[in-house]
């Protein structure tokens, strides 16, 4: 059965919401993929950004309706003003990372070990990342 992106978008989407079900820390506001933007003016606690990067495809077989492996990165980003310290990232990547790499629960995704970026400072606001590698098969 052919998947489609939005499928795999819909995917995550529902495993990140279930994690946040089970967040016990500050007020989470997500940001998914061309969703709702945060208003970073006034918001003031840790918030994640949520979006999958598909980079790469290729034929599986060589039959007549051939399947297609589509590659990609999730990229799970915690948030915090600058001057803040990194604690709050670090928890919120721990407790969402971890219910989204290395997994074939997410059906059809299936994600490698997460790798793990920081980036500069950015209109106050600092960015502690986990990025997981991804694949799924879309077939005939």
């Amino acid at each position: 059965m052919a998947v489609t992106r939005n499928d795999v978008l819909e995917k995550l989407r529902t495993r990140v919401e279930a994690l946040k079900a089970t967040w016990t820390g500050l007020p989470l506001v997500i940001e998914y993929d061309n969703l709702a933007s945060v208003n970073t003016s006034t918001q003031q606690h840790p918030y994640l950004c949520v979006s999958m990067v598909f980079l790469d495809g290729f034929q599986v077989d060589l039959s007549a309706s051939p399947g297609h492996r589509v590659l990609g990165a999730i990229v799970i980003e915690a948030k915090a003003k600058e001057g803040s310290g990194n604690k709050a990232q670090n928890s919120l990547l721990d407790h969402f990372y971890r219910g989204v790499h290395m997994t074939d629960t997410l059906t059809p995704l299936r994600t490698y070990a997460a790798r793990f970026s920081s980036k500069p400072a950015f209109d106050g606001w600092t960015t502690q990342a986990a990025i997981i590698p991804f694949w799924y098969d879309s077939l005939p």
